[in-house]
C-alpha cells in the first residue's frame, strides 16, 4: 500500500496575510445589523433573547461558510446577474424589517411592557434573515474566501 502526499504550493506572503488580518479585524469591529439585533434584543428582551439572537447569526455564518466551501460564493462574485439577484432579496428583506418597525413602532424603549415580544424561535430566525442579507458578511465572504 502507497500513500500520496498532498503539497501545498500556495503559501500566502506575509503582506497578504496581514492585509486579511486587518480587513477581517475592521469588518469584526465594525458594528453591523447583526450587532445591533444583538443589543436590541438583550436589552429588551434580556440575556436568552440576545443569545437567540446570536444563534441565529451563527447559524447564518455556517450557511455563508458552507456556500462558500462548495464555491457558491466566488459564483456570486463572477456572476453579476446572481449578485444582483441576492442584492434585491436583501432589499427586500430589509424593507420588510422597516416595515415592521414602522407598524409596531422603532423608539427606543427599554420598558419592556411597551415592546412586543418575540418567541426566541423567532427571534433565532430574526437573526439567520439578518445575518444572511448582511452586506458587511456578504462582502466578505464574496471577495476574501474565493481567493
Amino acid at each position: 500500500m502507497t500513500f500520496e502526499f498532498i503539497t501545498l504550493d500556495f503559501i500566502p506572503s506575509l503582506g497578504t496575510i496581514l492585509g486579511f488580518s486587518l480587513a477581517s479585524f475592521v469588518l469584526a469591529i465594525t458594528p453591523g445589523p447583526d450587532m445591533m439585533l444583538f443589543l436590541s434584543r438583550t436589552v429588551t428582551g434580556g440575556r436568552a433573547m440576545g443569545f437567540a439572537a446570536m444563534l441565529g447569526a451563527s447559524a447564518g455564518m455556517v450557511v455563508h461558510m458552507t456556500l462558500a466551501a462548495f464555491g457558491l460564493s466566488a459564483l456570486l462574485a463572477a456572476s453579476a446577474t446572481a449578485f444582483f439577484i441576492l442584492k434585491v432579496v436583501g432589499g427586500l428583506y430589509l424593507l420588510w424589517l422597516a416595515y415592521g418597525a414602522l407598524r409596531h413602532g422603532s423608539a427606543f424603549s427599554v420598558d419592556r411592557e411597551g415592546v412586543p415580544q418575540q418567541s426566541l424561535r423567532a427571534t433565532v430566525l430574526t437573526g439567520v434573515g439578518i445575518n444572511l442579507t448582511n452586506p458587511k458578511v456578504i462582502v466578505f465572504f464574496v471577495t476574501f474566501l474565493p481567493q
